[in-house]
């Protein structure tokens, strides 16, 4: 969370946020409108799919929106990334340098 805050600070009308209840229930509480949701695969939006679904009935007025990844970076996850780094590849390209540079200072001590 910490992480999507650093590299979505310059959008003064994004928030970051995780809670442990239902996204819908934090939602209303917050007063958001929309819920962005990024989808990487066909297996991913078809999840997202139905999730939009059942949030849509418990919270008609709360829109989803699915945001697929760009091609180049659809492949990306924060184990991906994780093995990439530790394998010596440049990440740089695959995610935010704020996330880049947390990940070499976390896993630079760390044996793959």
């Amino acid at each position: 969370v910490e992480m999507l805050r650093e590299a979505l600070c310059m959008h003064p009308n994004v928030s970051v946020a995780s809670t442990t209840g239902m996204v819908v229930d934090y939602a209303r509480l917050i007063g958001a409108t929309v819920l962005i949701r990024g989808i990487r695969s066909g297996s991913d939006a078809e999840f997202e799919m139905r999730l939009a679904g059942d949030n849509r009935r418990l919270a008609p007025e709360i829109a989803t929106v699915l945001l697929p990844a760009e091609a180049s970076v659809a492949d990306v996850s924060s184990s991906r990334l994780k093995e990439r780094w530790r394998e010596g590849d440049d990440v740089s390209s695959l995610c935010p340098p704020a996330v880049a540079a947390r990940l070499a200072t976390r896993l630079a001590g760390v044996v793959a």
